[in-house]
């Protein structure tokens, strides 16, 4: 008795779940324009970039002082390091300029 009945459900499972889905059909798209950025990358001010550095760089290791590297090596560094930091690029301008202009000649 059993039998008929789950054959018949199965039967029924499996045509409901095969038929064409409905999907809707886009005719026409309209492209908004981009939300102008807030920030704007501006001339890097080297005391806001020291306090960044310490604030967001301190949080999860020790400073390192900025004569240990060179210029150079600093830029190789930020490039690794902002974006484990969260910093957007207006920050990552600001410690750039700043732990470069402390760096190591």
């Amino acid at each position: 008795m059993k039998t008929p009945f789950i054959a018949t459900l199965f039967l029924f499972i499996v045509l409901v779940s095969c038929q064409k889905k409905a999907v809707p059909v886009i005719t026409a798209r309209t492209v908004e324009p981009s939300a102008p950025k807030t920030e704007e990358l501006s001339a890097p001010d080297l005391q806001t970039g020291k306090q960044i550095f310490t604030n967001r760089c301190g949080r999860c290791h020790g400073l390192p002082d900025p004569v240990q590297y060179t210029g150079k090596r600093w830029e190789t560094i930020m490039v690794l390091m902002a974006p484990k930091a969260k910093l957007s690029k207006l920050e990552q301008v600001h410690v750039t300029a700043w732990v470069k202009e402390n760096a190591a000649k």
